[in-house]
């Protein structure tokens, strides 16, 4: 039988994902968010209250609630959203894009 290691190198990566968001839903709610899809956004500038990357705006919101930058759209249905959520990190010009679904 073929063995591939990265399959257990993807399980553990998942557990630590999981283990992760357990704490972070202590102090955010997380309900709604594509954590699994989550990605590192580098290079990024704030001006005007707005996220830019390569000259991009990134967000159509701003910030919100002093947490993070939102980009929203909405879906087929009148309360169904969905969109990217920008979170800042410790590292200059780097954001963590999270997506989201409602």
């Amino acid at each position: 039988m073929i063995i591939y290691a990265e399959f257990r190198e993807l399980a553990n990566a998942c557990d630590n994902i999981r283990a992760t968001a357990e704490k972070l839903k202590r102090k955010i709610d997380i309900s709604d968010m594509g954590l699994f899809e989550a990605y590192l956004c580098k290079g990024c500038t704030e001006q005007d209250g707005h996220l830019f990357q390569d000259g991009k705006q990134l967000d159509n919101c701003g910030v919100q609630f002093n947490q993070y930058y939102l980009q929203q759209f909405r879906g087929f249905c009148e309360d169904s959203y969905y969109g990217t959520m920008y979170f800042k990190t410790t590292t200059p010009g780097e954001f963590v894009a999270v997506p989201f679904y409602s």
